[in-house]
């Protein structure tokens, strides 16, 4: 509405969503705006605890060369990291947040629940989980996910794996699909640990 009653030559518009390319930004753009997007690679279920350690942040940017040209220089100044993003490729950009944050999430809680189901407290759980996941994280970045995948897929141990996803079907038929469909390309990730173990 701005854009159709006011002219914008000249004028910088940009957003900070991840799902959406710069191309929503159309009609600011067809009234002499120069427009793109940024998005800000956190997570912000505590928005002001982001803002305040907004340094090093990375940035999502993509846009037209007049405004990145302006956006650029004001993220470095702020303490973040533009990267540079494939408009056409930003939805699949923005899954991959949504793996490596929410699902990442919703993997947890699965866990979490999990563990309270054999009799584990949550807050105990919450303890007992903390320095798996945290060992878990630290070696993906540090190894690469192939080298960092243990457990009973890496062994090639498939039948603990239908013993567990039967006992999940009991439990919870949700969580035993969830667990069912991450068997196929956790193969695939320990068929890759297994190639490069052997090259």
């Amino acid at each position: 509405r701005l854009a159709k009653a006011h002219g914008l030559a000249g004028v910088l518009v940009f957003h900070c969503s991840g799902a959406k390319s710069s191309a929503e930004l159309q009609a600011a753009q067809d009234a002499g705006a120069v427009t793109a997007s940024v998005h800000p690679v956190r997570s912000f279920a505590d928005p002001a605890a982001v803002a305040a350690r907004f340094d090093g942040t990375f940035c999502g940017v993509e846009g037209e060369a007049a405004a990145l040209a302006v956006l650029n220089p004001a993220l470095l100044a702020a303490g973040a990291r533009p990267i540079a993003i494939d408009a056409a490729a930003k939805t699949v950009y923005h899954a991959a947040a949504v793996f490596a944050c929410n699902y990442l999430t919703t993997l947890l809680d699965t866990a979490l629940r999990a563990y309270q189901a054999a009799g584990i407290p949550e807050e105990v759980a919450r303890e007992l989980a903390q320095p798996l996941v945290t060992e878990t994280v630290a070696n993906v970045f540090k190894l690469g996910p192939a080298q960092a995948l243990s457990g009973p897929i890496a062994r090639g141990d498939f039948a603990t794996v239908d013993k567990q996803r039967r006992a999940l079907a009991r439990w919870e038929p949700a969580s035993a699909a969830l667990y069912q469909a991450l068997v196929a390309p956790t193969t695939a990730l320990a068929e890759r640990k297994r190639r490069r173990s052997h090259a």
